[in-house]
């Protein structure tokens, strides 16, 4: 994901559409459903869904025979069960496929794996409308699938934490934010470093020593501006269809 960086931008609830992408994938790494949900209240449905597709591949790395089901859990926003699912990085095998996903990239970017033929593969595994960048870590995933070594699934206590506002470490790089006041990574980064790190501490304080430092620190302008209250959720068809 690129940088933006503009000097003006639309604000949503006073932040950057950037903002609260990166708030849905960081949630789904931390295995926080409020996040996630705060989220949804702010991005359109297929930003959404899509957003956390991504995340099934690049943090969640589950078994072939899981991966319908948990498609199934995003459509029908089941965000509990999404976050029980504990990531490769508390399943010890972050290095694994981080170092598997560059090669993937270097070999897309470099024609020896067309984008077609991921695209192609992503819609066999169920992704309708899969956005490419997804498919480094989708290429990486079907390599280990069929040697037989994704690492075996395994649940984690969810973070049911509530919302009192936006953690920094949702601010990284990848966000409007985060790129104006010069944050490159933090404790939640996608970068190859960033995972690497991530699986370090988890390792080490566990998923509750990680959530307790992310808490611990809401971005200033949030807790200064009061804009801890979601705007109402636009009363669409495809929301209705989701009520369950």
């Amino acid at each position: 994901m690129t940088s933006p960086s503009p000097k003006f931008f639309k604000k949503i609830d006073g932040y950057s559409e950037s903002a609260w992408i990166s708030l849905a994938v960081k949630s789904v790494r931390l295995g926080w459903p409020e996040g996630i949900r705060q989220a949804a209240l702010r991005l359109s449905e297929s930003a959404l869904r899509s957003t956390i597709e991504i995340q099934i591949m690049e943090d969640i790395y589950p078994p072939a025979s899981e991966l319908p089901k948990i498609l199934e859990l995003i459509k029908k926003h089941e965000w509990e069960a999404i976050c029980a699912y504990d990531t490769h990085h508390g399943r010890n095998f972050t290095l694994q496929a981080e170092k598997a996903c560059d090669e993937m990239h270097r070999k897309l970017k470099a024609g020896v794996i067309k984008y077609k033929d991921a695209e192609e593969l992503a819609k066999i595994r169920g992704f309708a409308s899969p956005r490419p960048r997804l498919y480094g870590d989708l290429l990486a995933w079907d390599s280990f699938r069929k040697a037989g070594q994704i690492p075996e699934m395994k649940n984690r206590p969810i973070d049911e934490s509530v919302w009192i506002g936006m953690p920094t470490a949702m601010l990284d790089q990848h966000t409007i934010e985060g790129s104006q006041a010069q944050r490159r990574d933090t404790i939640l980064s996608g970068s190859s470093k960033g995972h690497l790190n991530l699986a370090n501490m988890v390792k080490k304080i566990g998923w509750t020593g990680v959530r307790k430092i992310v808490h611990s620190d809401i971005d200033k302008p949030m807790l200064a501006g009061a804009n801890t209250k979601p705007r109402p959720r636009q009363l669409t068809l495809s929301n209705l269809l989701l009520v369950h």
